[in-house]
């Protein structure tokens, strides 16, 4: 038979699964939002570099001469733009039976394709791009352009930041919030087991059903009953005790009586003895009954009025003398 460890007998507590499974759940909810957060913010960097790269298609080919000449000033526009450096648009311009004219320093090596027209997405140089190719209203020269897709991931991750930092830095608040909430939540329970704990041992009054959570009526409505069937147990046994006591004192004092009359009959010395061992007996149990009347009568004991100590040693010697003296008898 194997032995049980005491953290095998010890039941979880419930405040702490409650706090576990709901910091569980929140830290779920948070990387489910910073996912979601993450995707709409791709799909957003996406569809604004997509507007961009348009824009600077029609805007590159704004620049070609209807001869095919390009200004000097086109070579270098895409380390032109704006406010950001990352966002660098690489492309490369040529006329519409494929023919290159430029290529900037960055774009990658593919072959101009004027049928291929509209966005795609490419791998050119071990790196995946964003392509976009337009061609002019004549159609007599074509511009692709490419955004490299590592670009496009960084803008999307960083608004994604932007965007969960909040809630990051909120998520120890959240987790405290739900920690007093949690333990708010459980105070009912709290409260019901000290007034099960501070009750005096004579204490057995119903608990208070008003006071206890929902959950936990059924609990206090099971130990209501119990605490009524222990009252109805400890009224019966006082009855008993009550009941037996008194049906004890009157055969008890008859036997008084009739030992004390034959001890006035002047008897022999050893029916003397034997009469006195009797009512001698017949005292104690006595005392008895008066102590079993006095104990029904005030229970719990620490409510006697003037209890007493006793000695033990000296209880003790009485009754081995007791018995000495009818074992000499016998």
């Amino acid at each position: 038979m194997s032995a049980t460890g005491p953290a095998e007998r010890t039941a979880p507590s419930l405040r702490r699964r409650l706090l576990r499974w709901a910091v569980i759940s929140t830290v779920l909810i948070w990387l489910l939002a910073g996912t979601m957060t993450y995707r709409q913010a791709n799909e957003d960097v996406g569809e604004l570099i997509d507007a961009m790269m348009a824009e600077t298609a029609q805007l590159v080919l704004s620049q070609v001469g209807s001869n095919g000449h390009l200004p000097e000033r086109l070579a270098t526009l895409n380390s032109n733009q704006p406010r950001n450096p990352h966002m660098a648009i690489e492309f490369q311009v040529g006329r519409s039976d494929g023919t290159l004219l430029l290529r900037t320093a960055q774009a990658p090596r593919v072959a101009l394709d004027p049928g291929r027209g509209g966005y795609a997405d490419i791998v050119a140089d071990g790196s995946a791009w964003r392509s976009l190719v337009v061609e002019s209203a004549d159609r007599a020269h074509v511009v692709q352009l490419f955004m490299p897709d590592e670009v496009r991931d960084e803008e999307a991750l960083e608004i994604a930041w932007h965007a969960i930092l909040p809630l990051l830095g909120a998520l120890p608040l959240m987790l405290g919030l739900l920690y007093l909430s949690v333990r708010r939540g459980l105070k009912p329970l709290d409260e019901l087991a000290a007034d099960v704990a501070h009750r005096s041992p004579d204490n057995l009054a119903a608990l208070d059903m008003g006071r206890a959570p929902g959950e936990a009526r059924p609990l206090v409505g099971a130990l209501n009953r119990l605490l009524a069937r222990v009252q109805t147990t400890l009224d019966n046994e006082r009855r008993f005790t009550a009941d037996a006591a008194h049906e004890l004192r009157t055969p008890l004092a008859a036997l008084k009586i009739h030992t004390q009359v034959a001890l006035a009959t002047d008897p022999s010395p050893a029916t003397r003895a034997a009469l006195e061992q009797v009512l001698a007996g017949a005292d104690r149990a006595t005392r008895l009954v008066e102590q079993l009347l006095r104990l029904a009568r005030l229970d719990p004991i620490d409510h006697l009025a003037a209890p007493q100590r006793v000695d033990l040693g000296e209880l003790a010697a009485s009754a081995i003398a007791d018995a000495a003296a009818t074992a000499a008898h016998d």
